[in-house]
């Protein structure tokens, strides 16, 4: 009898024993189901954070650097365009926690936060900026850009434009019309036009671009 009691007590502490590891079994798997699920959603915020402010990502207007009017102008369908290998995951992008563009509604998973610069620029007409034997106009940092616009004069002909010493435009015979000329953001910039007379005030113009920055948050969540 005794012995029958010991072979019954080690079939009990035998099953006790599988269950155990069955229960330890079944949390070890979803343990590395929810870790290799939250690698998998860390690896695409991080991803797609870095893909947004890359230098050519939709939202740059350099690396780490957000377009104020891109950022605006974005929106789900830019989401998806702009990460086409989201497949059926949904993403959520906010800037300092206001909502910029989302795929679903109430995105919750891991979330990545980057420290971005947000630029915005304004245009700054001058008139009058070539007006009477005033030939030239310097303008302060932060400029990327410069339109000039030259009409036809009936008291001069304008034959070049210079960036300091540099001509960008030139026509022996006379310049008229639009012109877009890069320049540097990171110094000031001469603009200068040579004629061979007086212009009035309505004869040529320039119109540049000068922009700011702000530090922002940028939080990329992704669902599970």
């Amino acid at each position: 009898m005794r012995g029958q009691a010991n072979l019954l007590a080690l079939a009990v502490a035998l099953i006790a024993l599988t269950g155990a590891m069955v229960v330890g079994l079944a949390i070890a798997d979803g343990a590395f189901a929810t870790a290799e699920s939250d690698a998998t959603e860390r690896q695409l915020a991080t991803g797609i954070a870095e893909r947004l402010t890359s230098a050519d990502g939709s939202l740059a207007a350099r690396e780490n650097v957000l377009n104020a009017t891109a950022v605006v102008s974005f929106d789900a369908v830019a989401l998806r365009s702009a990460l086409p290998g989201l497949s059926d995951r949904d993403v959520a992008v906010t800037l300092d926690d206001e909502p910029v563009a989302a795929t679903g509604d109430d995105v919750e998973g891991y979330s990545v936060e980057r420290i971005v610069l947000v630029e915005r620029t304004r245009s700054v007409a001058l008139d009058a900026a070539f007006d009477g034997t005033n030939r030239s106009v310097t303008l302060p940092r932060r400029t990327d850009r410069v339109d000039v616009r030259i009409d036809r004069s009936t008291n001069a002909t304008v034959t070049s434009v210079r960036i300091g010493d540099r001509i960008v435009r030139r026509n022996a015979s006379g310049l008229t019309g639009n012109f877009s000329i890069a320049i540097s953001r990171y110094r000031t910039a001469t603009v200068s036009i040579e004629a061979d007379g007086r212009l009035a005030p309505d004869e040529a113009d320039l119109t540049y671009y000068p922009s700011r920055t702000e530090k922002a948050l940028l939080e990329v969540t992704v669902d599970g």
